[in-house]
């Protein structure tokens, strides 16, 4: 039996959360991006950041795609379309300098995406 999120959120039944931890593949729009959903949960972090430029663009792709949707996700493409690729590859290199306890600066970096 599904729940709402709201009343998910607040309960504290083990039974309930794994239940809708386990009907979490039947979403529709995760059903529709499952194979991205199995690639990012692989994903390697050490292999995106040796990546060249070439395997970083595409991995944006890749991950525009699965993070946004509608006309929104055109407009991301565009913009990532804009960018150089020594730009992008300087941003990648940016994010994987960040010290990972200091999520902040990372996120501050990321935004230059």
């Amino acid at each position: 039996m599904q729940h709402s999120i709201s009343v998910l959120w607040e309960s504290r039944d083990t039974k309930k959360w794994r239940d809708a931890l386990a009907s979490y593949s039947e979403n529709p729009s995760v059903r529709n991006n499952l194979k991205v959903e199995k690639f990012m949960d692989k994903l390697d972090p050490e292999i995106i950041r040796k990546s060249n430029s070439e395997g970083w663009h595409g991995f944006l792709r890749v991950y525009f795609n699965w993070k946004f949707k509608g006309t929104y996700l055109g407009k991301r493409l565009a913009d990532l379309e804009k960018n150089r690729p020594e730009q992008l590859c300087t941003v990648k290199d940016l994010l994987f300098a960040c010290d990972p306890k200091n999520l902040r600066r990372a996120l501050e970096r990321a935004q230059y995406i």
